[in-house]
């Protein structure tokens, strides 16, 4: 099982190292089932940057992450998104690996 440690994920004997926009992100999405994207924006936000910026990060950060760790698990995804059926402009972020991780 994928473990997370303080500077990434150790699977399989070997350290991957993920920046810290990034573990804040995999914490959340491993402690809550779903996630919306202002959530996830909260949760990397920047008060030096504006919204735009902040947005693009978020999105960056989403892709990359999960770039990585489907390389890691050998999954064809691991963040995997929605609309909400509440309000159409949230984008709802889950990922069905989550209980790799939990215990």
């Amino acid at each position: 099982k994928p473990r997370i440690t303080d500077k990434g994920i150790k699977y399989a004997g070997t350290n991957y190292i993920l920046t810290d926009k990034e573990l804040k992100i995999l914490n959340a999405l491993i402690k809550y089932k779903n996630i919306d994207s202002k959530s996830i924006l909260m949760i990397i936000y920047d008060y030096s940057l504006s919204d735009a910026q902040n947005n693009r990060i978020k999105l960056d950060v989403i892709k990359t992450l999960n770039s990585k760790l489907c390389g890691i698990l050998g999954v064809d995804s691991f963040i995997e998104s929605k609309k909400s059926l509440k309000d159409k402009r949230l984008i709802i972020y889950y990922s069905q690996q989550r209980k790799n991780f939990l215990n």
